[in-house]
């Protein structure tokens, strides 16, 4: 698992609205004025940049492949501004829930989601505490947690999912395994703090984390996930998706189709 550093995020500069650290994690606030700015410059999903919503487009498709019931009852964890529950609404998916810590981003998807099924606060308080689902995802929300915060958010997950439930994780902060990207990341590190601290070059502020194929299936195993299985989908953007899923028990003939 390694530290991201941004200095902005969909075209929005992080200085115009906070003074960035590359200390200091992000923070409710940070997320709050980011999302404010965020539809102060984009004021239709029309608007959005292409590529951002092709590459959510490709996840959604991807967790319909999962889904062989349009009844499944579905839960999406930090949803964001809502490009993929959108889409898969629109597709007939109408018993799919919403979790957000900060309403900011939900200016849009609320319009297509009941009052009902939005749940704003921290996965799992905001929720009922017995709500069970069939399919819980995490879509780009797990770079947020360091390793120990995150297999604590799966076990959570887990609890609220029914006996043949799937857990998936789409990543687009995904690290590739092997020496020569260790080595490559290291020396780029090192290199970033050496130009901070001479002010000659600033890292942005700290965004969080990124992980390897290693780093998730820990998460999965350690939350008590059964036979985690991942993969990558196609390129199609200059980002590329990272998935893992992770079994509560074998699903044989169920509404879930992995």
């Amino acid at each position: 698992m390694r530290k991201r550093y941004t200095a902005q995020w969909h075209g929005i500069r992080f200085e115009d609205f906070t003074t960035p650290s590359s200390r200091s994690f992000v923070d409710e606030q940070f997320f709050g004025s980011f999302y404010k700015l965020f539809f102060e410059r984009y004021r239709n999903w029309k608007e959005l940049p292409p590529e951002w919503v092709i590459l959510k487009r490709q996840a959604a498709e991807f967790l319909k492949g999962c889904i062989a019931d349009l009844n499944t009852r579905i839960l999406s964890i930090g949803c964001g501004i809502g490009i993929i529950e959108k889409y898969l609404i629109e597709e007939g998916y109408r018993n799919l829930e919403i979790t957000e810590v900060v309403q900011e981003p939900l200016a849009w998807i609320r319009h297509f989601v009941a009052p009902e099924k939005i749940h704003l606060g921290h996965f799992p308080a905001c929720v009922q505490e017995d709500g069970k689902y069939d399919l819980i995802y995490l879509a780009g929300v797990e770079c947020l947690f360091v390793q120990e915060e995150l297999i604590r958010l799966l076990k959570s997950v887990r609890s609220h999912l029914t006996g043949h439930g799937l857990c998936t994780v789409l990543s687009w902060t995904y690290e590739p395994c092997g020496a020569i990207h260790e080595i490559r990341s290291v020396a780029k590190e090192v290199l970033d703090i050496s130009l901070e601290t001479l002010r000659l070059g600033r890292r942005g502020q700290f965004f969080g984390y990124s992980r390897n194929r290693n780093d998730f299936y820990e998460a999965l195993t350690a939350a008590g996930f059964i036979h985690p299985k991942s993969g990558l989908l196609d390129k199609i953007t200059r980002w590329q998706t990272f998935w893992i899923e992770g079994k509560m028990a074998q699903v044989t003939g169920h509404n879930l189709k992995h």
